[in-house]
């Protein structure tokens, strides 16, 4: 059985299929349009969705202008990231700032010899110190702390010894004080010899002429030799510079005390400062970082009545009772805390002068204070030793003005004992060497009643 289909009329000869198909686009026109015209109203949508989006965007963005810290926002950039990255916060001041990255530093693990438990055995104490060098009696001063924290302007200084001979030293790396001196004593073309002497750096010129005076200077603006309390020059063999080794406002507490730091007790008082005329006031260091936050929380906590401000000696505090002074001006501990201890002015107007003077509380250069020595216990107020040297002569040396090991080492190479002073070999003791030549016994006692 078959079927056929035509789209011709059978007895008119008309296509009608395609009539009809005609006549249906014709009848979904009207579809079509509406089609269309969903398709432009979707696309305006979709345009009106995204225009509202920027505004919102916008409208945040310029809410934010009356946030005080949007202006404040920093971003900061490293020349070099494989040595040195840096993030900055809001308080950042914008400039350019240059670091000299002497080494780089380098994993260390130190392991204990363990304990009974590990969750209830005490360690016996609040704070744990670690310090790399075996517990030695020298250090080595960073140029960052000199200066009243001010630091060293790095760069190049010109010597000239006695022969007349002259050299540049190149400073601009320089990190240490060590630094300083093994630049200058392995520069080549000279005759000079750089050393400490207590809180100064000082030149000797071993050329034994006196064509020249021995001169240092600058080289070009950088200031350095003038940072280092060296530019100068003298006729005289020996060049002892300025006092570098000082506190200042910008001190940074932690690098204080053998950079033992001051131990604060956060949103308490640490200290209470009691004045002649009775006034007492509780002073509060949380947050303080620097000597200039302690002198401001004094200054400002007392209202006047007591002055606090660096020590004439550039390397303690001082404070001052301006309610007329004497007995009764005293500075106390409050809340288990050592901070004044540790900044040196805990104690009495003991003369009665109005003024407390506080103790060093940084070490003469390269050296370590005598108060943290003995496992802390410090040495109680150096008296006088008796050096007896082998050639039988005795010499009284008074240590009382010693505040730091070197002050005892130089003490006693000054003394003309016969002897020499020095560290041992391993740097955790003071070795004594006698020059006599003698035969009997080398002995160092105590002076009775010291």
């Amino acid at each position: 059985m078959g079927q056929i289909t035509t789209g011709v009329g059978l007895i008119s000869g008309l296509p009608i299929a395609d009539i009809i198909d005609q006549l249906m686009a014709i009848e979904a026109r009207p579809k079509q349009l509406v089609q269309k015209q969903n398709a432009i109203l979707t696309s305006q949508q979709t345009a009106y969705q995204e225009i509202n989006a920027k505004l919102l965007a916008l409208k945040l963005s310029a809410a934010s202008l009356a946030n005080a810290t949007t202006f404040k926002a920093t971003a900061a950039t490293s020349s070099n990231e494989s040595v040195l990255t840096a993030t900055s916060s809001s308080g950042a001041v914008p400039g350019n700032y240059f670091f000299t990255v002497h080494r780089l530093v380098a994993a260390q693990q130190v392991i204990t010899s363990g304990f009974a438990d590990t969750t209830s055995t005490a360690v016996g104490a609040t704070t744990l110190t670690f310090e790399r060098g075996e517990a030695r009696l020298d250090a080595n001063t960073l140029l960052s702390d000199l200066n009243g924290g001010e630091g060293l302007k790095r760069g190049k200084i010109r010597i000239t010894d006695r022969s007349g001979a002259s050299a540049v030293v190149d400073l601009s790396t320089a990190v240490t004080v060590s630094d300083v001196i093994d630049a200058i004593n392995s520069t080549l073309g000279i005759s000079v010899t750089a050393s400490v002497s207590g809180d100064a750096l000082i030149l000797t010129d071993n050329t034994g002429l006196t064509a020249s005076n021995l001169i240092v200077a600058d080289v070009g603006v950088t200031g350095t030799a003038t940072s280092l309390g060296l530019a100068g020059s003298v006729a005289a063999d020996t060049l002892t510079g300025a006092q570098i080794n000082r506190v200042g406002q910008n001190t940074l507490l932690a690098s204080l005390n053998d950079r033992n730091g001051v131990q604060i007790q956060q949103s308490v008082a640490n200290f209470r400062i009691t004045t002649a005329g009775g006034g007492s006031y509780d002073i509060d260091l949380t947050g303080a970082a620097t000597l200039g936050d302690v002198i401001d929380a004094i200054n400002t906590t007392t209202g006047g009545e007591v002055t606090a401000s660096i020590g004439d000696d550039g390397v303690s505090l001082k404070l001052i009772d301006t309610t007329g002074g004497g007995a009764g001006f005293t500075v106390t501990a409050l809340n288990g805390s050592s901070a004044a201890a540790d900044l040196g002015i805990l104690g009495s107007d003991a003369d009665g002068d109005g003024q407390i003077a506080g103790g060093r509380i940084v070490a003469a250069m390269n050296s370590k204070l005598l108060k943290h020595l003995n496992g802390g216990a410090g040495v109680a107020t150096p008296g006088t030793i008796a050096i007896t040297n082998r050639s039988g002569v005795a010499t009284q040396v008074d240590l009382s003005a010693a505040t730091s090991v070197s002050d005892v080492i130089d003490l006693i190479n000054a003394s003309g004992a016969g002897v020499t002073a020095s560290l041992n070999r391993a740097g955790n003791g003071i070795l004594l060497t006698d020059a006599t030549g003698g035969s009997g016994d080398l002995v160092i006692s105590d002076v009775s009643g010291t």
